[in-house]
């Protein structure tokens, strides 16, 4: 599986707190990021799974085929959009569907001499676009005692908003993670979530999850929450953990 990475970093802070205590981290501690999930039978990507209304990323495709390319995108078997280059990235997918990407190695453009690529694109591509799109507000995101290294963290509750677009704006079923793993030196921390989810409805709502490991002292660490599509938004605490 190959993983293509575009990253965001707001000037946000994290509140943590219990039910008889507020912590805070302080202001530019928070890092934010995205990455696409593509599935691949080979070393060339052949599809992505993405949600209604959003792109796809630039990263996808080496930006010297890209730029060598025409391309037309189906649905349903009826062309609805063709055009060259990176403009492909400029289309939004607007409704859930199994849409089909078909790349044409475009000869008018001239081949940057000082490369030694060759022109790999796949002919065709596939795009599944669900009727579902969670976006992970990190910034809001809990916990019901403040993190600290060197000691079990068993038993803490972490609370991450997340606001849910549906298609149908009524509740769709989805298949969520229900585990988010932590990233850093020698971290051990994981969440699995308290109550699984079948369905979502959309609007903003609270994923919990209950924290297993510890970290180490003076590290830094995050986590990666993966939504419907198994796209990962991790959420790095640039706070060091003491």
């Amino acid at each position: 599986m190959l993983y293509f990475k575009f990253s965001f970093i707001p000037v946000l802070g994290l509140m943590m707190f219990s039910s008889t205590m507020l912590y805070s981290l302080p202001e530019n501690q928070i890092i934010f990021g995205f990455e696409q999930v593509y599935a691949s039978d080979s070393e060339l990507s052949k599809s992505a799974n993405i949600s209604f209304g959003t792109k796809l990323s630039s990263e996808l495709f080496n930006s010297e085929d890209i730029k060598q390319s025409s391309w037309s995108i189906s649905l349903d078997d009826d062309v609805i959009m063709s055009g060259k280059g990176i403009n492909l990235f400029d289309y939004v997918f607007d409704r859930p569907g199994a849409y089909e990407i078909a790349f044409q190695h475009d000869h008018s453009v001239g081949h940057n001499t000082n490369s030694c690529n060759h022109y790999s694109m796949p002919e065709s591509f596939a795009v599944n676009v669900s009727a579902v799109r969670i976006e992970f507000l990190g910034e809001q995101m809990t916990f019901s005692a403040p993190l600290v290294g060197g000691k079990s963290m068993d038993g803490v509750v972490m609370n991450t908003p997340i606001i849910v677009h549906t298609y149908s704006n009524e509740r769709e079923l989805v298949a969520m993670p229900v585990i988010a793993r932590s990233y850093g030196i020698e971290t051990s921390l994981e969440g699995r979530m308290i109550a699984p989810i079948e369905k979502l409805a959309p609007g903003q709502q609270v994923l919990s999850y209950v924290l297993t490991g510890e970290a180490t002292p003076e590290t830094y660490i995050g986590f990666d929450f993966i939504d419907n599509n198994g796209n990962v938004f991790p959420c790095g605490i640039t706070t060091i953990i003491k």
